[in-house]
């Protein structure tokens, strides 16, 4: 069954969660909660824009009383139940690695690399996955101390990394800049910031919006005569004060 044929696709589909529950309960086993992961991918990648939408419902399914235990097994292959919660993390955390791992230099909306910055950013705001390797792909596309970006990529994917954590820094929005994995850090982002559009880095025009103009969505001292620099700046130094809505921030680079 391929995951846009599957009822856990069917109803997440529809942002439902209560149908979604009605899927898992129905057959309470790994394989289904692992296709919450797979729909998540499929969806993500056809609207971009609906990714904040999506993990909502997902992250909504954690603390929902009416999913029960789910049947697998343990690694004598013996039947045992564990909690979704458990397996749910673990299946959001393989979906992270799996999305990160096809860095494609190209800058358009069917690249899914440049998705996976907003699967991963949705999982952040919601509170679904926060780890080191969401951390690590910011820090390295954005050249910070001791990440040893150059051993990861150059030429053009250094570009398409560099929009990559912008984008993934504004999906993450205030969770992923005062918590935890960024959170110790914060100080070196906008200075990063700032090297990139001086080194000119970043010369798809629209990848210069996503890195740059992007912070000023909530600047009420924009103005079209002000200088995109400036403006971004000093959203940066406010400290991530809002979250902008997902379909505004992919429509920074693809209007």
């Amino acid at each position: 069954m391929s995951p846009g044929s599957s009822p856990i696709f069917l109803a997440l589909s529809s942002y439902d969660k209560a149908a979604v529950v009605e899927v898992i309960k129905n057959n309470p086993v790994w394989r289904t909660v692992n296709q919450l992961g797979d729909a998540f991918i499929e969806l993500a990648n056809a609207k971009p824009y609906i990714t904040d939408k999506i993990a909502e419902v997902i992250a909504g399914l954690e603390s929902d009383p009416d999913i029960p235990l789910i049947k697998t097994t343990d690694f004598h292959e013996q039947p045992v139940q564990i909690l979704f919660k458990q397996i749910l993390r673990e299946v959001i955390f393989d979906l992270i690695k799996r999305v990160f791992a096809n860095d494609i230099p190209s800058i358009d909306p069917t690249n899914p690399f440049l998705v996976s910055a907003l699967i991963s950013g949705a999982c952040i705001r919601t509170g679904l996955c926060n780890s080191s390797t969401q951390s690590g792909m910011i820090t390295s596309g954005l050249r910070f101390e001791g990440t040893r970006w150059w051993e990861i990529f150059s030429g053009q994917k250094a570009q398409v990394w560099a929009i990559h954590a912008s984008l993934h820094l504004l999906a993450g929005g205030t969770r992923i800049y005062h918590e935890e994995q960024i959170g110790y850090r914060q100080g070196e982002v906008l200075p990063a910031l700032k090297a990139i559009a001086e080194q000119n880095v970043v010369t798809n025009l629209r990848g210069k919006d996503t890195g740059v103009f992007a912070f000023s969505f909530s600047c009420p001292l924009f103005s079209s005569t002000e200088p995109r620099l400036k403006i971004a700046i000093a959203e940066a130094e406010a400290g991530f004060p809002s979250n902008i809505p997902f379909v505004d921030i992919w429509k920074i680079l693809f209007p």
